[in-house]
């Protein structure tokens, strides 16, 4: 069940041979705390994984070890694996504050389907908000915590839930034009 996390960063190439290797978060870390877990999604599911030695190049990146990988072979094994934390959990650890543009990204309903990409990313003080055309007509929504499922970075996806009625708000009179 993937729809309770959220991609954080990348596995990189292996360091050393050991078992270390690469990593690039996609937001920097908010303190000098390190998540006790992190989820890695492999071919036989999303699975836990504790990091056991961390040495950070920076905010976003450096080199870690697992306590469950200790060769080379199993370093590669991970290559361009997503590094994901529970959804709720992400703000103790990372600062998402920073507005990302997700222009170009692909949204995924749970309820509606594949609505199509992003068309435009804004911000305000408040929050971040997306716009998308379906069926002609532009939508708009918040793009908050409450709504999102996973954020595949790697695909460039948002896995969401939005609430109920949202499409048909902005959808509706064009339907009505369509039918005239």
């Amino acid at each position: 069940m993937k729809t309770n996390f959220t991609t954080v960063g990348t596995i990189g190439k292996p360091h050393g041979t050991s078992g270390a290797f690469h990593f690039l978060f996609h937001y920097p870390l908010e303190t000098g705390n390190f998540p006790t877990v992190l989820y890695v999604e492999t071919a036989t599911g999303v699975l836990p994984f504790f990091p056991k030695e961390v040495n950070c190049k920076d905010e976003i990146s450096g080199f870690m070890y697992f306590e469950e990988v200790t060769t080379r072979e199993q370093a590669v094994a991970l290559v361009n694996a997503s590094i994901m934390m529970k959804t709720k959990e992400v703000a103790q650890f990372f600062d998402t504050s920073e507005t990302e543009d997700f222009t170009g990204f692909e949204v995924i309903d749970k309820v509606y389907g594949n609505l199509g990409k992003v068309t435009e990313t804004s911000s305000n003080t408040i929050q971040t908000v997306l716009a998308i055309e379906v069926n002609g007509s532009e939508v708009l929504f918040p793009l908050v915590e409450a709504f999102i499922e996973k954020i595949d970075y790697t695909q460039q996806q948002l896995f969401l839930h939005l609430p109920e009625g949202i499409i048909e708000t902005y959808t509706q009179n064009n339907e009505e034009s369509d039918e005239d």
